[in-house]
């Protein structure tokens, strides 16, 4: 589904069915909906960004905004040294490729702690 249909707004799915797919790797982590063309989140842009900013409501994109992102992002990547052990592993595998590729988007200078375990699963 793409996330783009006029006069709507998505539907997000609820944290608790996130993380169970992010950790099979069994599933793809393609995104549930399209942002632009981007069907994964290493391949959302500033401009897939933007454009889903404004989707969610937000007349534009602003340095707010993506401050208030920045900052989200930084303290994933700060919860990740702690994310050890059989159960936290892998969830905080899946938590830093995808706070590398947001970082990358943001314009974000934020080292991502190296981890092991988790391969993308692209469709």
């Amino acid at each position: 589904m793409r996330c783009f249909i006029p006069d709507q707004r998505p539907s997000f799915a609820p944290a608790y069915d996130t993380l169970p797919v992010l950790i099979d790797n069994q599933v793809t982590q393609q995104l549930a909906f399209d942002i632009d063309g981007a069907q994964m989140t290493d391949g959302i842009t500033p401009a897939d960004l933007d454009a889903f900013i404004r989707t969610l409501g937000d007349p534009r994109t602003t340095p707010a905004l993506l401050k208030r992102m920045r900052q989200i992002v930084t303290d994933v990547v700060e919860c990740l040294p702690q994310m050890s052990g059989p159960t936290r592993w892998r969830i905080g595998d899946a938590m830093a490729v995808q706070t590398r590729a947001l970082a990358t988007v943001l314009e974000l200078s934020v080292e991502t702690p190296a981890r092991d375990l988790v391969m993308l699963n692209r469709p």
